[in-house]
């Protein structure tokens, strides 16, 4: 009777490849480990960071200790850097929240690179402070995001700067333009480029979406994950600005700090 009973039980219970195939499947969805430092996560979550790494994200210098114009931090406090003295950009100003190293660099390696999507919105929040606390509540019209090449944002399945422009579009009350630009030339990959070979990598790059008559005397808050050069940046804005936009500033997550 007992060996019958253990029978039934074992019958009823799920084989062990079954379970791990659904812990596995619910886990992709609601991890159960922070994928940055590997602690566990206080609640179930689709953000696979815990609370602990992102409160611990660290951001750049807030107006004093800035170039006025790209928001590079400066050993002396006012005044334009280096580049912005050449006038090498052509955003009117660009800000980020931190620097694209430590936990921020893996987060966003996450977020942009493993599909992690639900990562937009604690990103979105970061600049949303930046936003906030850098320029006037009406400063910008609307936000438009640096688009990605047709081929690569299907392989990607997203483009992470568009996410990005929507939830801080939705955190601030702005409206997110699409269309307006697009990306109509897919450029070998950057890194490791200087900032000459890049601007001419992203010759030809952009050029006027369908909706473009939008920006129209508008004034743009244009939207990336990451400011390393300004030469995404600067060859999207000429576009933006062709089309006629009355201006064009600039917001990224995080901004690279070393020559």
């Amino acid at each position: 009777m007992l060996a019958e009973t253990e029978s039934a039980d074992l019958s009823r219970s799920p084989s062990p490849g079954l379970s791990h195939f659904f812990h596995s499947l619910f886990s992709l969805f609601f991890p159960d480990i922070c994928r940055v430092c590997e602690e566990p996560l206080e609640r179930f979550t689709r953000v696979p960071v815990c609370r602990a790494c992102l409160e611990g994200l660290r951001g750049l210098p807030a107006r004093a200790g800035i170039c006025e114009g790209c928001g590079l931090p400066l050993a002396a406090a006012g005044g334009p850097c280096r580049q912005c003295q050449k006038g090498d950009y052509e955003f009117e100003q660009a800000r980020s929240f931190g620097a694209y190293d430590g936990v921020l660099r893996e987060v966003l390696h996450l977020f942009k690179y493993r599909g992690m999507t639900p990562l937009a919105a604690p990103l979105a929040a970061r600049m949303a402070e930046v936003l906030k606390r850098e320029w006037a509540p009406d400063r910008f019209e609307a936000l438009v995001a640096v688009p990605l090449a047709r081929g690569r944002e299907r392989e990607r399945g997203y483009n992470q700067a568009a996410l990005l422009a929507r939830e801080l579009g939705r955190q601030c009350g702005l409206p997110v333009l699409e269309n307006v630009c697009r990306r109509v030339r897919a450029t070998p990959p950057q890194t490791g480029l200087t900032r000459a070979q890049r601007l001419e990598n992203l010759r030809g790059a952009f050029a006027p979406g369908p909706r473009a008559a939008l920006l129209a005397a508008r004034r743009i808050l244009l939207i990336d994950d990451v400011f390393t050069t300004g030469a995404t940046l600067s060859a999207c804005i000429r576009v933006l600005r062709k089309a006629g936009a009355e201006s064009v500033c600039a917001l990224t997550v995080a901004r690279t700090l070393a020559g």
